[in-house]
């Protein structure tokens, strides 16, 4: 899989949705992110009103100006990958996840810090803020704009 770095050790973190108490910078991409929280996952949806994983995570690179891929394959392909051993996750990058039947790279969200990330995470959800999940993460990817 290119673009992404590949799984670290399996850990503790439980998915939960949250107030998101992470300070964020002036950056547009999380900015543009957070604006989202509590709106309704369609799949296929890339907003206003609603979102799926990839078209929050791309409408939100948009709004920074920056233009990546429409799904999670193709978003995987154009990031370079975050080694968390050297590397620190940062706010922006792409986090890569299974989908529910653990296929690899099924779901895609955005850091907010290292242990945190925003996502739109399937039917009967809204946009909302997580710990980031180890037990099912794929990888990491940084955009660089």
């Amino acid at each position: 899989r290119q673009g992404i770095a590949h799984r670290p050790p399996r850990g503790q973190a439980q998915s939960r949705h949250h107030l998101c108490p992470v300070e964020v910078g002036p950056d547009g991409i999380e900015l543009f992110a957070l604006a989202q929280l509590g709106k309704p996952y369609v799949w296929g949806a890339t907003g206003p009103d609603s979102y799926d994983c990839s078209g929050l995570t791309q409408a939100s690179y948009a709004a920074d100006g920056i233009s990546i891929g429409r799904t999670t394959f193709e978003q995987a392909a154009d990031g370079v990958a975050v080694d968390w051993e050297s590397q620190p996750l940062q706010a922006g990058d792409l986090v890569f996840m299974a989908d529910g039947d653990g296929q690899p790279l099924g779901h895609v969200g955005m850091a907010l810090d290292a242990t945190h990330w925003i996502a739109a995470p399937y039917t009967g959800t809204v946009v909302r803020y997580d710990p980031i999940d180890w037990n099912v993460l794929d990888g990491f990817g940084r955009v660089e704009g």
